[in-house]
C-alpha cells in the first residue's frame, strides 16, 4: 500500500467507493460516519473479505485470475478497514484524516526542515504499510486457530495461536497511526 489512502466522503469518491461504481439500478446501503452501527458493520465485512481474499490468494496459483480477486479483496479490506477507524474517530469528534493532513502544512508553517518532514511522512506510510500487513496475519492466525479447534486438534498449540493472536493485536493497534490519530 504505497498510495496514501483517502477516506472517501459525499464530495470525493475513494478508490473503491461504492456510490460512484454502482450501476444504474443496483441496490445500496451506505452507511454514515455518524451511524454507531458503521463501524462494527464496516468491520465486520472487513474480517469476511480478508477471510475470502486470504483463501483466493492461498487455493490459486499467483497471476491466476482468482488470485488477482484475493489481493483485490484484501486491498478493498484494508481501505474498509481504515473507512471504519476514520468513523470512530469522527464519533469522537476529531477531525476527518484529509483535515489532518494540513499538519504537513503547518510542520512547514513551524519552520520543520523538509528533511523531517519528510521522514515523517515516510514513517507515518510505513506504520500504514506495516497495519495492513499485521492484520492480514492476525486474519490468518485467528482463522487458523478456529479451524484447529473445531477439529480439536492440538489444544495447547491452538491456546498458544489464541494467545499469540492477542499479542499481536496489542502490537498492531500500537503501530496503526489510525489515519490522522497519531499516537507516535
Amino acid at each position: 500500500m504505497s498510495e496514501q489512502f483517502i477516506v472517501p466522503t459525499i464530495d470525493r469518491p475513494g478508490t473503491f467507493d461504492a456510490l460512484s461504481t454502482a450501476l444504474p439500478g443496483e441496490p445500496l446501503f451506505p452507511l454514515k460516519g455518524s451511524d454507531r452501527f458503521g463501524p462494527p458493520t464496516v468491520l465486520h465485512w472487513v474480517d469476511l473479505a480478508r477471510a475470502e481474499g486470504l483463501r483466493l490468494t492461498g487455493d490459486f496459483p499467483e497471476g491466476s485470475g482468482e488470485y488477482q480477486q484475493g489481493e483485490h479483496l484484501l486491498q478493498k479490506a484494508t481501505s474498509a478497514e481504515q473507512v471504519a477507524w476514520a468513523m470512530q474517530a469522527y464519533q469522537k469528534g476529531h477531525t476527518a484524516p484529509e483535515e489532518r493532513r494540513a499538519t504537513y502544512a503547518d510542520d512547514t508553517r513551524a519552520g520543520l526542515p523538509a528533511t523531517e518532514i519528510d521522514a515523517n511522512r515516510k514513517a507515518r506510510e510505513a506504520r500504514i504499510r506495516s497495519s495492513a500487513a499485521l492484520h492480514n496475519a492476525l486474519s490468518i492466525a485467528h482463522e487458523q486457530a478456529e479451524m484447529l479447534a473445531a477439529l480439536g486438534a492440538c489444544p495447547d498449540e491452538t491456546a498458544l495461536i489464541r494467545e499469540g493472536v492477542e499479542k499481536l493485536k496489542a502490537a498492531a493497534k500500537g503501530v496503526d497511526p489510525r489515519r490522522g490519530l497519531e499516537r507516535s
